[in-house]
């Protein structure tokens, strides 16, 4: 049986504005697997806004079921300035992780994607593939808690790592969501990634 880690009850922000979300409702529940969908790209922004914590609801309530991390793909590519070595925020004193049912080696993990040198260097210096390097791994190796995956869909992403981004949505032992709009992305999550189960949910817009 899985237990919610969020409640979204009749939240709106920027209600009036074209960017706005209105009457949002939905439950997250853990380990589970969902595809957020919203019409326009500003109102994805506005509403990874909610999820990340940035913004707070106007209007209706968030209740957090579930304490536990949060990471969002968009603030680990983006200026976001995070000060410690990559190596530390990884953990990678603890060589072992669980992952897709069974204890793995980070170190395999890092050697997959030739991302040994990025150990040593502060986050905030990694650029362009140095740091969409970092992101997977800081997703990879979660093991509990909520991923919110909104960039590394995207095709400049996908034909670098298409096996490693995969195995994220596939085998997470987190409550995932892959937020998209309706402007920009075409497809379905279950064919386009291999995700069994995925739930869809389309979030309420403005009218």
């Amino acid at each position: 049986m899985s237990f919610p880690i969020i409640r979204y009850r009749n939240v709106s922000l920027f209600a009036d504005e074209p960017f706005g979300l209105k009457d949002i409702s939905f439950d997250l529940l853990e380990r589970k697997k969902y595809h957020l969908e919203v019409e326009t790209e500003e109102q994805l922004n506005s509403f990874l806004g909610l999820l990340e914590g940035r913004y707070k609801e106007q209007s209706g309530i968030i209740r957090v079921e579930k304490k536990g991390v949060t990471q969002s793909d968009r603030q680990l590519l983006g200026g976001k300035v995070y000060s410690k070595e990559a190596g530390s925020w990884l953990g990678l004193k603890q060589e072992f992780f669980f992952f897709d049912g069974k204890n793995r080696s980070k170190t395999s993990f890092i050697n997959d994607i030739s991302a040994k040198h990025i150990r040593f260097f502060p986050i905030y210096k990694l650029k362009g593939v140095d740091k969409i390097k970092f992101a997977l791994l800081a997703l990879t190796f979660q093991e509990s808690g909520l991923i919110l995956i909104s960039r590394l869909y995207r095709d400049e992403y996908l034909a670098l790592f298409e096996s490693q981004i995969k195995r994220i949505f596939q085998k997470t032992r987190c409550t995932l969501c892959l937020i998209t709009s309706k402007e920009n992305f075409r497809g379905d999550p279950k064919s386009r990634f291999g995700i069994e189960n995925i739930e869809n949910i389309e979030v309420g817009l403005t009218p």
